[in-house]
């Protein structure tokens, strides 16, 4: 059925195992990022809670294992491009020389990790272990992977739209062939699953300051570095991510039913 190749397109383009043979890829799937994301981090969550429970063990941060196994099934694939992102940043001078879009560009394509990416990796999967251990960290995390990942693609695609036409532009094929309204359709019904579930304006509002601030983030680091590639967006997506879990922790996250 189309229906379910185009949810196994959106798998195989994030995940890396199980691998599916498909008969037809839909590159439009990738708005499905968090749709497919955020289910895997709340099964795998939810797995390792009664596992340990199973042991009597307790107290553990069980949103922080299933972060782990969704780092682990993607490849760590956001995790990678938010690396690559703080390395071209550490590189980088403040000047649009084509020295340093160079420079940038060098850093951002290498495979080998830099010292600020280091950092940064180190520094993401530290706040995520803060976050995990807060109360409510399930629902919180599950709704800003969902939100992050459906902000960032349509962010993405807006912005991929400037780049259209540069030989050097990275921007993503799959990104330009998107219709906008696509993934602000998914971000939508996002921000209105919000306020059924919590019966509250406090996460919709956060939601769309957040989706401003990845927009801006976003077009900042496309337009210092001249291109738009699939590493900047991970990282973008990830940046989303750990601010809108800081931000959920000030909301009334009590489901209403």
């Amino acid at each position: 059925m189309p229906l379910i190749n185009f949810v196994l397109s959106a798998w195989v383009f994030f995940f890396r195992f199980p691998a599916f043979k498909l008969k037809k890829f839909y590159p439009n799937a990738i708005i499905l990022a968090g749709f497919v994301q955020m289910p895997v981090f709340l099964g795998f969550a939810a797995l390792f809670r009664w596992l340990f429970r199973l042991g009597h063990i307790d107290g553990l941060p069980y949103a922080l294992f299933g972060w782990l196994a969704l780092a682990l099934l993607t490849g760590l694939f956001h995790e990678d491009g938010l690396s690559d992102l703080f390395d071209s940043l550490g590189v980088s001078k403040f000047d649009d020389s084509a020295e340093n879009l160079d420079r940038i560009k060098k850093a951002m394509l290498d495979s080998r990790l830099g010292s600020f990416g280091v950092h940064a990796a180190v520094i993401l999967w530290l706040l995520r272990y803060i976050f995990s251990v807060q109360p409510g960290a399930l629902l919180t995390v599950a709704l800003a992977i969902l939100a992050s990942r459906s902000i960032g693609i349509a962010a993405a695609v807006l912005e991929s739209r400037a780049y259209s036409g540069s030989p050097d532009a990275k921007a993503s094929g799959y990104l330009r062939e998107i219709p906008l309204w696509l993934p602000l359709l998914g971000l939508s019904l996002v921000i209105a699953a919000a306020f059924v579930l919590f019966f509250s304006w406090q996460p919709g509002i956060v939601l769309c300051t957040t989706s401003a601030f990845m927009v801006l983030l976003l077009r900042a680091f496309a337009k210092r570095s001249g291109f738009l590639n699939g590493d900047m967006v991970g990282g973008i997506i990830l940046l989303g991510e750990l601010f809108l879990c800081l931000a959920l922790q000030f909301c009334d996250m009590t489901l209403r039913f």
